[in-house]
């Protein structure tokens, strides 16, 4: 049967699409990039070794795919996060604490994922930036918009918006990468809580500080 000939078949094709790249970030998460095979991708999924080239015609398209697909997960997840959020919230202070959270707990139950993404993958670095491009951007497309916003209504400072969401974006994947890869560290809540009031309030005693905000 030819692929997307009918609604079942559309269904049972993704699947096997979503299950070999499930698969790819557990191999790719234990052996690096380099070391893993398309046969143990295959064997993870349970499929054989040409279902895997029927979707994917190299290991690096299964890497690049994996890659984009998570973001585009993790997007609408937060997407969906933001604007459930949203209408019970006071402040957009209030609404980007909570999409930091969001991304900071998604990351601490997605040690796999994390690992992929600190790994030996460099020499794959302009398909990676061209292929995920529009994905990562709609990620921090999310945070910018309600920055934008609260800027707009003079709560938060005039900053770029899109300069202070990507430098959001890069703390909350450094940290998580840093303590969890680098440092061997299981992310706990206290550590999702102190992001998020780096995020917010900075490292400086102040008015604003989280000294000031945490105090009686």
């Amino acid at each position: 049967m030819e692929r997307g000939q009918l609604d079942g078949g559309e269904t049972k094709e993704a699947g096997k699409r979503d299950l070999i790249l499930d698969a790819a970030q557990q191999v790719f998460s234990k052996k690096g990039f380099h070391q893993a095979t398309v046969e143990e991708i295959a064997e993870t999924a349970g499929v054989g070794k040409g279902t895997v080239y029927l979707y994917f015609p190299s290991k690096r398209e299964v890497l690049v795919a994996l890659i984009e697909e998570r973001l585009k997960e993790l997007t609408r997840a937060l997407e969906e996060r933001v604007e459930a959020a949203g209408a019970g919230l006071r402040n957009y202070t209030e609404k980007l604490r909570q999409a930091i959270s969001f991304q900071m707990e998604v990351l601490r139950r997605s040690q796999d994922f994390l690992t992929v993404m600190s790994g030996d993958i460099g020499e794959l670095g302009q398909e990676l930036d061209k292929r995920t491009r529009e994905a990562r951007r709609a990620f921090v497309a999310v945070v910018e918009a309600v920055i934008r916003e609260g800027t707009r209504k003079g709560e938060f400072r005039n900053l770029d918006p899109c300069l202070a969401a990507y430098a959001i974006e890069g703390m909350i994947i450094h940290a998580a990468v840093g303590l969890t890869i680098g440092e061997g560290t299981q992310l706990t809540d206290e550590h999702v809580s102190q992001v998020v009031d780096l995020c917010l309030h900075g490292i400086v005693r102040g008015s604003g500080s989280a000294h000031a905000c945490n105090g009686p």
